[in-house]
């Protein structure tokens, strides 16, 4: 939403693009948000209307209010508290969000995965530290929807995309997602 990482745009499209191809329309409803248009009561609404939510930004924690939250345009965050007070319940959030180098302190940002199960969420998949802007996070992210897709459970999709990090040489991303929620969930 703050339209200065072009991987995860480029996430974000990829994912709607090749869902859209690969899945049949009955199975799947794919709606693309980005930009600077987004508000936080636009992101709310999708987040409660939707079965999974796939964020792809910064993961932002606001030293002076101890918020923590994505970030949006403007500097504007939605804060892990307004999720769990929104009443969502997706099935799966995957927050493939990189944290700016101030708020590398995990507790922080479980905050968004206590906030999400505390909301009724019954699976989150988040990173460990930063992941930064790449095609890592991109490819990661799109193994982990075909493996689910292929019906696998969370559990499986999520080693199965961590394998397929693991084969190429020097991507640590493997070891950086987390699953808050049942590894045996389809």
């Amino acid at each position: 939403p703050t339209e200065d990482l072009p991987w995860a745009r480029r996430e974000g499209e990829s994912l709607f693009d090749s869902l859209n191809a690969e899945v049949s329309p009955d199975l799947i409803d794919v709606q693309l948000m980005s930009g600077r248009r987004i508000s936080r009561l636009q992101l709310l609404s999708a987040i409660r209307e939707r079965d999974v939510i796939h964020y792809s930004g910064h993961v932002k924690y606001h030293k002076e209010s101890g918020a923590t939250g994505w970030l949006l345009s403007d500097g504007k965050i939605l804060r892990a508290r307004e999720i769990e007070q929104s009443g969502s319940r997706p099935f799966l959030v995957f927050s493939n969000g990189c944290q700016p180098a101030a708020a590398l302190d995990r507790s922080r940002t479980d905050d968004l995965a206590r906030a999400f199960l505390r909301a009724g969420i019954g699976n989150y998949v988040d990173t460990n530290w930063e992941i930064g802007d790449s095609e890592d996070a991109l490819k990661f992210a799109l193994n982990f929807y075909r493996s689910i897709f292929d019906e696998r459970t969370i559990g499986e999709a999520l080693h199965e995309a961590r394998r397929e990090a693991r084969n190429k040489r020097g991507d640590l991303s493997w070891a950086n997602y987390t699953l808050h929620g049942n590894p045996m969930a389809r």
